[in-house]
């Protein structure tokens, strides 16, 4: 599996002691949650949780792409990030601190592309899931 080669790799060059690995589908709540359960058990606490899993429908008119394919980006960058989101929230509120951050990227900094509408869609929605997150928060 590549997320152990890149654990062991980075545990390698930073400690042992300071790298986790847990695989995680961001699609299956359940996963989410086991990734912070396994996290605590590593570390203790989580005071940083990045919100990063994102998938693309490559370079395609949105009229060309698939509907499957809409499903599986919506999916993985929009409800992966939400189902995140909530995890970490209701945990870090429990543990009275950390800090949450969503990769945006594309789309949600303004920038169009007409070949990636699907995905700059889902990053313009996780910018405003993120604002509304950080208003609720403050």
């Amino acid at each position: 599996m590549p997320w152990k080669a890149a654990a062991t790799q980075l545990g390698e060059r930073h400690g042992a002691d300071r790298v986790g690995g847990q695989a995680c589908e961001v699609t299956e709540f359940a996963d989410v949650e086991a990734l912070w359960g396994a996290a605590v058990a590593r570390f203790g606490r989580v005071d940083i949780w990045i919100n990063n899993a994102g998938i693309t429908n490559g370079m395609a008119k949105l009229w060309d792409v698939q509907p499957k394919q809409f499903v599986s980006v919506m999916t993985t960058n929009v409800v992966g990030t939400l189902y995140g989101c909530r995890v970490a929230m209701r945990k870090m509120m429990a543990q009275k601190g950390g800090a949450i951050y969503n990769m945006e990227g594309l789309g949600a900094d303004g920038r169009i592309m007409e070949s990636l509408g699907l995905y700059g869609s889902t990053k313009r929605c996780v910018a405003y899931l993120t604002d509304a997150l950080a208003k609720r928060v403050s």
